[in-house]
């Protein structure tokens, strides 16, 4: 019989299986979801306990509807929808001439020339004309424009976005005629 030195390999799953998985990302969802049940669970008895009969039911159904609705509702869904039709790469002319424009999520990210700014952007519900407020994050130097937020308007017609702001306004032109600056691009399948 041979004597065998220490192993060399050092680490958690050295000479063996694996002694500690590595959770997937559906595993850690159902982790968290039993997590946040545990907590409740206590609340959800309280009142099961209070009510008798029919407000049980009452209380009961209530209790999921609310459940449902709260937990179900996503807000990257309900955003991601708005969004979609400007999702892309859009090239044409704009206030500084030739630019582009490439929109994923709500980020935005704008080119002319060697300048370029990166932005996120909200579109505040109700507006008409459709508005689009974007807050620099970074640009290109100078740097002095980073936190401002840039108010405009835009709407989308065959594939062409047309964008228009005032420039250092803190509210969008009331319509593209007025705008100080305005961007016509169009989308653009990149290969």
């Amino acid at each position: 019989m041979s004597h065998h030195g220490p192993n060399k390999i050092t680490g958690p799953n050295a000479g063996g299986p694996p002694q500690f998985p590595i959770r997937t990302p559906l595993a850690a969802r159902v982790g968290q979801f039993w997590r946040w049940a545990r907590a409740y669970t206590g609340q959800i008895r309280h009142l099961m306990k209070k009510a008798t009969g029919s407000r049980l039911l009452l209380g009961s159904l209530a209790l999921l509807l609310a459940l449902w609705l709260t937990g179900c509702q996503s807000t990257q869904t309900r955003i991601a929808a708005e969004l979609i039709p400007l999702q892309g790469y859009w090239e044409g002319e704009g206030a500084g001439g030739k630019c582009s424009i490439n929109i994923t999520g709500n980020s935005l990210h704008y080119r002319a020339g060697t300048n370029w700014w990166k932005t996120t952007f909200m579109l505040p519900a109700g507006t008409d004309p459709q508005q689009l407020h974007a807050t620099i994050k970074q640009s290109s130097p100078p740097t002095n424009g980073i936190g401002t937020v840039v108010f405009a308007i835009f709407r989308i017609e065959d594939e062409t976005l047309l964008l228009a702001e005032d420039d250092a306004s803190d509210k969008p032109p009331k319509s593209f005629a007025e705008a100080s600056s305005r961007y016509t691009v169009k989308r653009v399948q990149l290969q």
